[in-house]
């Protein structure tokens, strides 16, 4: 798979609120971290009220930044994500065909929902691994995304001296980060990436992404502006205290740090029932439609995946094993090691990896 090339593209993920960037390395036949960046922005009171407004504000300049501030990143190829809240998920029959033949008719059928805007788009599909046996269709997933967007992002990548190879999805990126977490015979494993103006939920069996849902109202905005009003803090402190307190555990050591946790639980329940609620919906959803899957984990990414005791607190309320995504072994890095610095980065890395095996990523 390796080959000779020891280093990765430069994976970026322009996430809402934060731009995530990473490259691996071939490093004794092991994949790791070479380098990493992850660089926030303040989001402003009306994205916070409508967060699915939100639209990545990064300039070549942040890119710039980012890049320089770890000093071995190498080379100027990269693979992108945009977040799934400005892409369009679509679960789609269609029958058998020819690829070329599937292909338009996707087209047409993204076509006919979207109506008549005269706006651009590009798209791809994949299988989702479940189909109608009885009308002799096939059940694809499709992701479609603004032209016009998608020039954006190249012509920033481009000012900063980057040539964007790969525009993949967000689900087929995380279905990766899964895969190098637990084995391409991994069997039936979920993954949640917890954004923080709206969540992806995916489905990995056997290394092959076969199902996604895009949770729109699960985001965490709101839940940071309840705690940072709650604690008088700015929106950009948020995430950090969150991450060193989180939600209540018996074995926390002291009053003063119970008391925080008792705080940060009443600010975050209704959010946290929320998704919860959708967790549960989801996966009952997949116990009618998908004969034979079985969920035996969730994998936790994403902002969310910082909140400290989250993966317990989400175990304990949906009935399966919850582990936060850990990145592969890494190279000493001097960075501080909190949850979110590992969980964050994990589409970035799996998009990074994409030089090694671009076919296999089905990007757009």
């Amino acid at each position: 798979m390796l080959g000779n090339l020891r280093r990765g593209w430069i994976g970026i993920e322009w996430g809402t609120q934060t731009l995530k960037i990473a490259q691996a390395e071939c490093k004794r036949g092991e994949l790791r971290i070479a380098a990493s960046a992850m660089v926030p922005r303040r989001p402003t009171s009306p994205e916070i009220q409508d967060p699915l407004s939100i639209r990545p504000a990064w300039s070549a300049q942040d890119l710039q930044a980012a890049l320089a501030s770890d000093s071995r990143f190498t080379g100027k190829k990269a693979a992108c994500v945009l977040p799934i809240h400005l892409t369009d998920l679509r679960t789609m029959a269609i029958p058998p065909g020819s690829p070329a033949e599937r292909h338009a008719m996707v087209s047409n059928e993204i076509s006919s929902l979207r109506g008549d805007t005269g706006e651009e788009i590009e798209f791809d599909f994949w299988e989702s691994g479940h189909g109608d046996s009885i009308q002799a269709t096939e059940s694809v997933n499709t992701l479609s995304v603004s032209s016009r967007l998608v020039a954006e992002l190249t012509q920033t990548l481009s000012r900063a001296g980057l040539c964007c190879e790969i525009l993949d999805g967000l689900p087929l990126a995380l279905s990766r980060a899964a895969a190098m977490q637990y084995g391409l015979e991994c069997p039936p494993t979920a993954v949640l990436d917890w954004g923080f103006a709206s969540s992806i939920f995916c489905v990995v069996r056997a290394g092959k992404l076969i199902f996604s849902r895009h949770l729109r109202n699960c985001g965490l905005a709101k839940l940071f502006e309840t705690v940072g009003q709650l604690l008088n803090l700015p929106e950009e402190d948020v995430l950090e205290i969150l991450a060193r307190y989180g939600l209540p555990e018996e074995s926390s050591a002291d009053a003063s740090t119970k008391e925080i946790q008792a705080a940060i639980a009443e600010a975050a329940r209704p959010h946290l029932n929320e998704i919860v609620e959708e967790l549960r919906r989801t996966i009952a959803y997949l116990g009618t439609q998908f004969a034979g899957i079985v969920l035996e984990r969730l994998c936790l990414t994403g902002d969310g995946a910082a909140v400290r005791h989250t993966d317990r607190f989400l175990s304990d309320l949906i009935g399966l094993s919850v582990d936060v995504w850990q990145l592969p072994a890494t190279a000493a890095n001097g960075r501080s090691g909190l949850p979110h610095e590992s969980a964050s980065l994990g589409a970035a890395f799996a998009l990074s990896v994409l030089a090694w095996n671009p076919i296999h990523g089905d990007a757009t």
